[in-house]
């Protein structure tokens, strides 16, 4: 298996992360190389969430959106815009994946029933 994973699909990331237990490897989920530091190296296997893209539920009535981790804070507001939906607090860095913004802390979230569930949807 390569160094680097990019999988598109939840069955995708499943399979990587089976194949790497296979082989005995550890698999680390790196991010958009922004920071300049090398933590996230390895000689295992580095997964790249930036190809697992895209909404993947709306519960309008709840106001409740599933959200695969690659996808950016900017493409989720335009993904929501065309739902009627938006985000009441959008994180610095609109380039961000959602992954990354849950990981470093960039919006405001809290665990609901094990959900992770960001406070940030409304209508309009």
């Amino acid at each position: 298996m390569d160094n680097l994973q990019t999988p598109t699909s939840h069955e995708q990331i499943v399979q990587v992360i089976e194949k790497a237990n296979e082989e005995g490897r550890k698999v680390r989920v790196v991010a958009a190389g922004h920071s300049w530091s090398e933590i996230a190296q390895t000689q295992d296997i580095m997964i790249s969430l930036h190809e697992y893209i895209g909404i993947v539920e709306v519960d309008k009535e709840n106001l409740k959106v599933t959200v695969k981790a690659g996808t950016n804070l900017r493409n989720i507001s335009e993904l929501l815009d065309k739902e009627g939906l938006a985000m009441i607090n959008l994180g610095s860095v609109a380039a961000q994946s959602l992954g990354g913004a849950i990981s470093t802390g960039e919006l405001d979230m809290i665990m609901v029933k094990g959900y992770l569930r960001v406070h940030s949807i409304m209508s309009f």
